[in-house]
């Protein structure tokens, strides 16, 4: 993800993938779909107000779970700084990892 207007960031999480699209104002997490059970949890807050909040989840519990899961930024204001936070499992590993923050603009 970058703090770039306009683009359509991806930040790979480790377990899977963070995508924005500004075309569509929608942002999407989408957990890999290979080696067992695996999920991909984000909380996206604004930064200084001006939108919505969510917290949400993508899993794959089986393998041909191709699709992400997205939330819409369409009611936030053009241009709203935006901090996401990521923690994904993997269960071959058995543990929750912290994959950090990263900001955008809607």
């Amino acid at each position: 993800m970058s703090t770039h207007r306009g683009e359509g960031p991806s930040w790979n999480v480790g377990d899977g993938v963070v995508s924005y699209n500004d075309g569509t104002d929608s942002i999407c997490a989408q957990a890999f779909n290979s080696e067992g059970a695996r999920w991909v949890e984000v909380t996206l807050t604004p930064v200084n107000g001006g939108g919505p909040s969510y917290t949400w989840r993508d899993n794959n519990n089986y393998y041909g779970h191709p699709s992400a899961t997205c939330r819409s930024l369409a009611t936030a204001y053009e241009d709203t700084n935006y901090r996401a936070t990521v923690k994904t499992y993997w269960g071959e590993r058995g543990t929750t990892v912290s994959r950090g923050s990263r900001t955008f603009y809607s």
